[in-house]
This record gives C-alpha cells, sequence and structure tokens, in this order.
C-alpha cells in the first residue's frame, strides 16, 4: 500500500500575502494589540507591520519567525489557509507538535509524517 502525501502547489505572491495579512491582523487584534505594540514586540516599525497587514509586502523569514514567537504559534499558522480559526487551544496544540516533530530524526520524522498522512485521509473520509 502506498502513502499518499497531500500535494503541494505553488501559491501566487497575491494570495500568500492575503493569507498572512489576514493571519496577523487576526493574531493581533484577538491579543488586543495595536499595530505599534506587535511592532515592538517584533523588533520591526509599526509602518512594516502596517505594511503586511494591508498585503503591501510579504516578510521575510526573520520576520515571520518574529511574529510567530510573539503570537505564540508555529510559523505553519501565518502561512495557514484552512480557515480554521486560531483558538488558544489550536496555537497550543501546534506549538507541541512543532516542538515534538522537531526533536526526530529524519527517519523518526519521514514515518511520523507518513502517519498523520493516513490520519488526514482518514479524517477526510469522515
Amino acid at each position: 500500500m502506498r502513502l499518499r502525501r497531500p500535494k503541494l502547489r505553488a501559491m501566487k505572491p497575491a494570495r500568500l500575502k492575503a493569507i498572512i495579512r489576514a493571519n496577523v491582523k487576526a493574531l493581533r487584534e484577538k491579543r488586543g494589540w495595536n499595530q505599534e505594540e506587535l511592532a515592538v514586540a517584533v523588533d520591526r516599525t509599526w509602518q512594516s507591520i502596517s505594511n503586511i497587514e494591508t498585503g503591501k509586502t510579504i516578510p521575510p523569514l526573520p520576520t515571520l519567525a518574529a511574529l510567530a514567537t510573539a503570537f505564540g504559534v508555529p510559523m505553519t499558522t501565518l502561512l495557514s489557509e484552512d480557515g480554521l480559526p486560531v483558538t488558544e487551544l489550536r496555537a497550543d496544540l501546534m506549538q507541541q507538535a512543532t516542538v515534538t516533530l522537531s526533536d526526530l530524526t529524519d527517519g523518526q520524522l519521514d514515518t511520523a509524517v507518513k502517519m498523520l498522512c493516513v490520519l488526514h485521509e482518514g479524517f477526510r473520509r469522515g
């Protein structure tokens, strides 16, 4: 039996900007921060946060990492377009999964990903 992994597809920059924009703004507002408070937390200017939230720019990787750290979520949450709300429980579970997976060897990680793919397929079938 061959396991099928979800297909990866290239995302257009405009779509990526829209996803990051929405996620950053939602997480910032959920925490009750204004743009300046978030900028201080990630050592950026409020203008750079504004440019991210208006979709003018795609933040560089170090900025994405800083944002994820400030929000206490894995970086994948900022790039997620699954439409699931970023609840505190979901953020905690994603962070726990990220930490756990990062401790695995390449072989263990490959096995874990295959197991997750099987679970994912089962969940989709319902």
